[in-house]
């Protein structure tokens, strides 16, 4: 039986057409030479490498592969807010239960490699690393109290909550007073002050209530400009039913012309919050989306008031839902105690960071944190509100309800992958959620890809 004829591979790489009996030698492959079949140290062509020896041999168990990975499992544990996974090594990595952000590092990968990588979410407050909480708001319905409250105010230490009961008479409105004997904890709260008739000395309209962080100065705004900025002491601290009489700060104040004159056509100041040392104050008017930060030269002192033009923050292009459409203007505002977070408070919560502490010309825009609807399906819908020092409790005034809302502000901690890895990753993790990630790289790590993304709620 004739055999087929073959081309020697040498000549069939330079385009040759010598022929041979259909047998290649060992000495015709690749131009190895005889020397190559008789001496190992024998110098061989760039093809092969320096030596011969260093050529490809067979080893029956694998160890020859280079760049390709063989152990099909090879796990380790690693830990910690910064983590080197060492893909030479391993192929799936366990980080256990976090108790903080993660950052990764990906090192020495094959040319061929496909890894797992797996964590407990733990927690960690929501608001220092934005995204949905998985609490359900508890509700405190101060019951007598009825119809809807405006900007009200929760005490530093969470213990007092002051609010506005609306009437359908502007001159019926009427401060109330709920105090906690274990701060942020709406199931100790207690209405201890709640006129039964009468409007506040006479005025009309109160729409906001503001106090000092000792709890001895009042400050509130009535619904007209004529008398939208009045102060008053409290004999007791935190105490209402205490509350002298009120002074009304004149229209000739310099502070109060800078609000008129903040936007044409928006009455009032709004949302008013001091600092906590109360060497700043902050309002809004009516209607506006711009924050003033005016300066006090005696603490808490509102009749020495100044505003420098300048010291605005305006949240427009920022403060948007998830949908993209900015905040309405009934927004509220709150600080951390530090004052380097700012909260600006509406159906959600908008957190910027102040790079000079109480300065918000110095803010920037953080993150979007979504408060799920309770139990009932009512939205956040708070303008008035308190984190605790540790940012994991936030205590609200729900706006257009009768409920003094406390929220868990915990949310799952998140790894954040080098910038080579693309495909989807989850941001909003929830709270003590199994997760896990299947990656691979398919050139020796120059880029990555999330094949796959498991998240079990916790």
């Amino acid at each position: 039986m004739a055999r087929s004829k073959a081309r020697k591979l040498a000549d069939i790489l330079s385009g040759g057409t010598a022929l041979e009996d259909g047998v290649i030698s060992a000495s015709e492959v690749v131009g190895l030479g005889t020397a190559a079949t008789t001496d190992a140290t024998a110098y061989a062509t760039a093809g092969q490498g320096t030596l011969a020896a260093s050529a490809l041999q067979p080893t029956g168990d694998g160890s020859g592969l280079t760049g390709i990975e063989t152990n099909p499992f090879s796990p380790t544990t690693v830990s910690g807010a910064s983590q080197t996974l060492d893909l030479g090594s391993n192929n799936f990595f366990d980080a256990g239960t976090a108790t903080a952000n993660s950052t990764i590092t990906l090192s020495n990968p094959p040319t061929l490699h496909r890894f797992g990588y797996l964590y407990n979410s733990g927690s960690i407050a929501a608001s220092s690393v934005g995204g949905v909480t998985e609490s359900a708001s508890a509700t405190f319905d101060h019951g007598a109290i009825n119809n809807y409250q405006e900007y009200g105010y929760i005490s530093w230490d969470g213990k007092h909550a002051y609010g506005v009961k609306r009437s359908t008479s502007s001159s019926q409105n009427k401060f109330w007073q709920v105090t906690m004997s274990t701060p942020f904890d709406i199931s100790t709260a207690t209405v201890v002050y709640e006129p039964t008739s009468g409007g506040i000395q006479g005025y009309n309209g109160p729409v906001t209530i503001h106090l000092s962080t000792d709890g001895t100065k009042l400050y509130w705004n009535g619904e007209y400009t004529g008398n939208w900025q009045l102060y008053g002491t409290l004999s007791t601290a935190f105490d209402l039913s205490t509350a002298g009489s009120f002074g009304e700060l004149p229209t000739n104040n310099s502070w109060h012309t800078a609000m008129d004159g903040l936007e044409s056509g928006k009455a009032g100041a709004w949302a008013p919050h001091w600092s906590y040392d109360g060497t700043k104050y902050y309002s809004k008017n009516e209607g506006s989306k711009i924050i003033r930060m005016s300066t006090a030269s005696t603490a808490f002192d509102i009749t020495s008031l100044s505003y420098t033009s300048g010291d605005d923050f305006n949240v427009s292009s920022t403060a948007r839902n998830p949908g993209g459409t900015v905040v309405g203007y009934s927004f509220g505002i709150t600080f951390n105690q530090n004052g380097t977070k700012m909260y600006v408070l509406n159906d959600y919560i908008w957190e910027y960071s102040l790079s000079t502490a109480w300065d918000i010309t110095t803010a920037s825009y953080v993150a979007l944190l979504q408060i799920p609807p309770d139990s009932l399906g009512n939205l956040f819908s708070c303008r008035s509100g308190r984190f605790n020092s540790t940012g994991d409790k936030f205590l609200g005034l729900r706006h257009n309800a009768n409920e003094l809302v406390s929220i868990d502000m915990v949310a799952g901690t998140v790894v954040t992958f080098p910038v080579a890895v693309s495909g989807d990753q989850t941001t909003n993790i929830p709270k003590n959620a199994t997760v896990f990630y299947d990656l691979y790289t398919a050139d020796g790590g120059t880029s990555y890809q999330i094949l796959n993304e498991v998240v079990n709620n916790g």
